[in-house]
């Protein structure tokens, strides 16, 4: 369903790699904070994110892709919650109960803390419309569509929203 039809918003969750290319594509991130701001669109962001964007080493890059969260994530700030049987997924939080499912197929052959950082962020899709905004598309959208979930570049998301 269109979310302007329904008039429910499409709830997303956004990959971290997702803010380089709200940046890095003209308009994008305004048309973005539109969507959000009539309510037709919630992102969602997890603490993985804020990590991850605090980590980069150019100040001036490192504001601006904070900024860019901050402004995108005013009216939804997701902490995620997933709890899974054996308890190694618990990640505390305190909006949303991710999908455990689909953390534990994100993760079932992790390696890399990175593998464990996709499966918090594709539970905050669990939580929502099942949508996961990425600039990664080659590396999620098998594991995404494995685990149940819609991968979506920038591109893609912006042509839902018109």
């Amino acid at each position: 369903m269109h979310p302007k039809e329904s008039g429910d918003p499409l709830n997303v969750a956004i990959d971290t790699c997702a803010v380089d290319a709200i940046s890095a594509t003209p308009g994008a991130e305004d048309t973005l904070y539109e969507a959000v701001v009539a309510g037709r669109l919630r992102l969602f962001f997890t603490h993985v994110q804020l990590r991850e964007l605090s980590n980069i080493t150019d100040p001036e890059i490192r504001l601006q892709r904070l900024l860019t969260l901050v402004r995108l994530g005013t009216y939804e700030l997701a902490a995620v919650a997933v709890l899974t049987e054996d308890g190694t997924g618990c990640i505390l939080g305190h909006t949303k109960l991710g999908d455990p499912e689909v953390y534990e197929s994100m993760v079932e052959n992790a390696t890399t803390e990175k593998h464990v950082s996709d499966g918090i962020i594709a539970a905050t899709a669990g939580a929502g419309d099942r949508l996961l905004l990425t600039a990664e598309l080659k590396r999620l959208r098998n594991r995404g569509s494995a685990a149940g979930l819609t991968v979506v570049s920038v591109a893609e998301l912006l042509h839902r929203l018109t």
